[in-house]
């Protein structure tokens, strides 16, 4: 079973890769190259398509927009990953921020430093460069955690 969770954004998007339950590769992606958001979603799509092998499932973190442009960005890469997921016929997962933070370090309110030095205790074998990632595996850990709830602890 392959898994896939991001953390969008056009600055710095945090990507994990999970086999079965297990963290199995993370990566960083920058998009910011681009002022054009629709160069930033061209982009955005050509990893996906470039990533993407097999997955069971994907999940993302949603967020509350800042301002236009961030809320046009973050939408459109759900919407490309939703169309993704929709014709692999695979359950793209929202992630709640504050519900993970809550259960990946016991608070909903944890600072981008707190859920870092988290993820890194918790998978040191992983190089995880940023708090992009950090929240990336976080998401994964939720949507693992979740699906297990849903499918009876298996």
């Amino acid at each position: 079973m392959i898994g896939y969770s991001f953390d969008l954004s056009k600055s710095n998007t945090g990507m994990a890769k999970w086999l079965g339950g297990n963290l199995a590769q993370v990566a960083s992606v920058s998009f910011q190259e681009h002022h054009y958001f629709g160069h930033v979603l061209i982009d955005f799509e050509r990893f996906i398509d470039e990533t993407f092998v097999d997955p069971s499932w994907v999940a993302y973190e949603e967020v509350m927009v800042r301002n236009k442009l961030h809320g046009e960005l973050h939408f459109g890469m759900v919407a490309l990953l939703a169309i993704a997921c929709c014709e692999m016929e695979v359950p793209l997962i929202g992630i709640n921020t504050m519900t993970m933070k809550k259960q990946v370090v016991g608070t909903g309110r944890a600072t981008k430093e707190e859920m870092l030095e988290t993820i890194r205790a918790r998978y040191p074998e992983h190089y995880i460069t940023d708090h992009d990632v950090a929240d990336a595996v976080a998401v994964g850990i939720m949507a693992i955690s979740m699906m297990e709830v849903r499918n009876g602890g298996e």
